[in-house]
């Protein structure tokens, strides 16, 4: 079953939110004050709450600090929602990963039955600033190291591209406030030649006025090589659906390759997009990404809150 968007909600206070009766709930690591909040805000509404953090290494997932093999989590996930009747999941988006939210949403949709889903997200009052930078007052202290790229199964080229132009992909990339996570790759492609298109997305408006130029200033010397460059609200995932699906159908015989390298509502909006177009196995897309290690404090306070309504269809 495909996920179709129902509403967007604001909140301007996280006390004003009331988690649906009988409601199953995944959150992730808490790493700073909003993730704290929000995880405990629902952790003290939802009868079933469970941790899901993606162990990059071993390619499993933790659940409430038990280990589950990727290929079991299918079978976990869906075997909560039928043991305990469940007809509305709720995805606390702030402390979830990417690969965490992904996959959780891939595997909801093999649920057969009529299940409503709501994704919570924080926007940060800001972000921590690298103190010990004094010539760069916007650099932020937002992740310690990152991991190799590596694509994240089921969603995969259905064929390896290889080192000709006629068989790269085309690379969608995200752009937030951290340059080196795309610079990394453009360094690597470099080498390899593994993508001969670059296609980015740039969070205009940006959770603050100005937050879009900083996210600007720092890849611009980056961008140089774009084949074109889209925008989208940092808060709208809808937004960012409908932009991919343009791009996606502006290039049908392409390889395309998805990085979510920007901000959380536009991650979310990536990953509803690739679980619907993998049920529809219509385009040849994958996505990768670097799992990086979040640092602690990386952000504080709490602005809006965001509340993104989702049903199966």
């Amino acid at each position: 079953m495909k996920l179709e968007f129902m509403k967007i909600k604001e909140y301007s206070s996280i006390g004003n939110f009331i988690c649906t009766e009988n409601s199953i709930c995944f959150y992730g690591e808490k790493i700073d004050d909003r993730s704290i909040k929000m995880v405990d805000l629902i952790s003290s509404q939802c009868k079933y709450c469970f941790e899901v953090l993606y162990e990059n290494k071993t390619n499993s997932f933790s659940v409430n600090g038990s280990n589950i093999k990727f290929i079991e989590f299918e079978k976990y996930i869906l075997g909560e929602i039928k043991k305990n009747n469940i007809k509305n999941i709720l995805l606390e988006s702030t402390s979830l990963g990417y690969t965490e939210l992904l996959i959780i949403l891939l595997k909801i949709s093999k649920e057969d039955s009529s299940i409503q889903i709501t994704i919570l997200y924080a926007e940060p009052l800001e972000y921590t600033k690298k103190s010990q930078n004094e010539l760069d007052s916007e650099t932020y202290e937002l992740s310690e190291d990152y991991h190799p790229h590596k694509y994240i199964k089921p969603f995969l080229l259905n064929e390896p591209h290889d080192f000709t132009s006629s068989r790269a992909a085309t690379l969608i990339s995200f752009i937030g406030f951290e340059e080196n996570r795309l610079g990394r790759v453009i360094e690597k492609n470099n080498d390899d030649n593994k993508y001969n298109e670059f296609i980015y997305i740039m969070p205009v408006p940006g959770f603050k006025f100005g937050w879009e130029n900083i996210s600007l200033s720092k890849h611009y010397h980056l961008i140089d090589n774009y084949k074109e460059i889209h925008y989208t609200p940092a808060d709208d995932p809808y937004e960012t659906y409908r932009i991919l699906e343009k791009i996606v159908e502006n290039n049908p015989h392409k390889k395309i390759v998805i990085m979510p390298l920007g901000t959380k509502p536009c991650t979310i909006g990536a990953s509803i997009f690739l679980v619907n177009k993998k049920i529809e196995n219509k385009y040849d897309i994958a996505t990768k990404f670097d799992f990086p290690i979040k640092s602690k404090g990386r952000s504080k306070g709490i602005s809006k809150i965001y509340e993104y309504s989702l049903k199966l269809i």
